[in-house]
């Protein structure tokens, strides 16, 4: 706390205590203009005291580096997904170097107090999700629990996380996060408005691993592309999917008469007149399968915010097919890729007219071959517009969170702000919600 403000705050309290002791001997004139200036003063104490909490929140002091790991370690309370091994850490390098542990649930020992991150999420682990069940009628005696574990271990120097990479959208994923306001300092997840970013993909982290440019013949060989749209779906309970993918089922039609949309998966069955098989083509399987085929139906199973999987950035861009999209907006794609590299269901005022669009490009290879001028241009090492989002897990992910935990150690670090209204941040308020319903 400065100098000055302290000064500023004794001088408003020795002058409001002088004022309200002689108030007694006012008359009514001047006890109306008193009152109305120790309320201005009140005011001014109110916003400094305001001011104070926030940089009380916002600086850390460096932990004893006895109590702490090696190096800065991010815990992953009850890792979600099982399975989950820490895939970031390869990325991140020797600079922003972090180590990885898992902790256990109920675990308030050494893990949980030694880590200088807790990320936490509700979705993939079951014993979480209790947690963040409302219909739970223990909840009440779980949240406490947890609450109590998390007050018992909980360091100052630790930032909470909370951590999300499924879509709000689904009824099977919701959640009550108000009991979570004030709990966490950071959020991460897919969702480009959070503190650490970690989209599906992205056409620079892509370009790393993958020449998804015209330059590999093996990637986009017109020639044998005489296949018309091709999907995957294996989560049969979206609605909204469902009934697309059913219409589209007879109106996209090869230029030979037969029927242009392959569905494969669990849900292949269900959506198509002709399915195919209902086993998940995975890796090198749906990279061939994708050789022949022109389109893919990237459909999310829900229509939110920023929800872009690797339906689009794999299976579609990578694997040199044109996506068809259906979920986020169309500007939330064009944070990726420009306009011209995709359809999208909004984009037209039917879906019988977007099949009768597909259906033409299905015979002229020349319109259809304009889908990939963009891909003809040179954008720089970092790729097409990564500088928005930055590279994928690099530096606006899980290594900008290294990177922020090894510079808490040294002491210099603003603490990032508490999230104070979680439920509101991933699902929105009336008038602007982060699905649509």
């Amino acid at each position: 706390m400065s100098d000055n403000t302290l000064s500023e705050t004794f001088r408003i309290l020795i002058f409001t205590t002088l004022i309200i002791v002689q108030i007694r001997n006012f008359n009514t004139h001047q006890k109306n203009t008193v009152n109305q200036e120790i309320s201005h003063q009140i005011s001014r104490l109110t916003n400094i005291v305001s001011k104070l909490n926030k940089i009380e929140q916002q600086f850390v002091k460096p932990a004893n580096p006895e109590k702490l790991y090696p190096n800065p370690t991010i815990l992953f309370w009850d890792a979600p997904y099982r399975g989950f091994n820490c895939l970031f850490k390869p990325l991140c390098g020797g600079e922003y170097n972090c180590d990885c542990r898992v902790g256990w649930w109920n675990d308030g020992g050494e893990p949980l107090k030694k880590s200088d991150a807790v990320v936490i999420s509700a979705v993939g682990n079951s014993k979480l999700e209790e947690e963040f069940d409302d219909k739970n009628p223990e909840k009440s005696v779980k949240l406490a629990k947890f609450k109590k574990t998390i007050k018992e271990s909980r360091k100052e120097h630790q930032l909470y996380v909370f951590f999300q990479s499924e879509s709000p959208g689904m009824p099977i994923h919701q959640h009550d996060y108000h009991s979570f306001d004030n709990f966490f300092n950071a959020t991460l997840s897919y969702r480009l408005d959070s503190d650490y970013k970690v989209p599906y993909g992205s056409i620079g982290y892509l370009e790393k691993q993958h020449d998804w440019k015209l330059k590999n013949p093996e990637i986009i060989d017109f020639n044998i592309k005489n296949h018309g749209v091709l999907s995957v779906i294996s989560n049969c309970a979206s609605t909204y999917r469902n009934d697309l993918v059913k219409k589209l089922d007879s109106l996209i039609i090869l230029p030979n008469g037969d029927n242009g949309l392959s569905v494969y998966g669990h849900c292949s069955k269900l959506l198509s007149s002709n399915p195919k098989s209902s086993e998940i083509p995975r890796g090198s399987g749906i990279t061939e399968l994708s050789k022949n085929y022109k389109f893919y139906l990237a459909f999310e199973n829900s229509k939110c915010k920023d929800y872009i999987t690797e339906k689009f950035f794999v299976n579609g861009i990578k694997n040199g097919l044109v996506p068809i999209v259906s979920g986020a907006d169309r500007k939330d794609y064009e944070q990726f890729v420009p306009g011209s590299a995709f359809m999208h269901v909004d984009d037209f005022g039917s879906i019988e007219e977007l099949a009768e669009q597909v259906n033409y490009f299905l015979k002229n290879s020349t319109a259809y071959s304009e889908f990939f001028d963009w891909r003809r241009q040179d954008f720089g090492e970092k790729g097409l517009f990564v500088d928005k989002v930055g590279q994928v897990s690099n530096e606006w992910g899980w290594c900008k969170l290294c990177k922020d935990l090894n510079v808490i150690r040294s002491g210099e670090f603003q603490r990032l702000p508490v999230v104070q209204e979680l439920h509101d941040f991933w699902y929105g308020v009336d008038g602007d919600l982060v699905c649509e319903v």
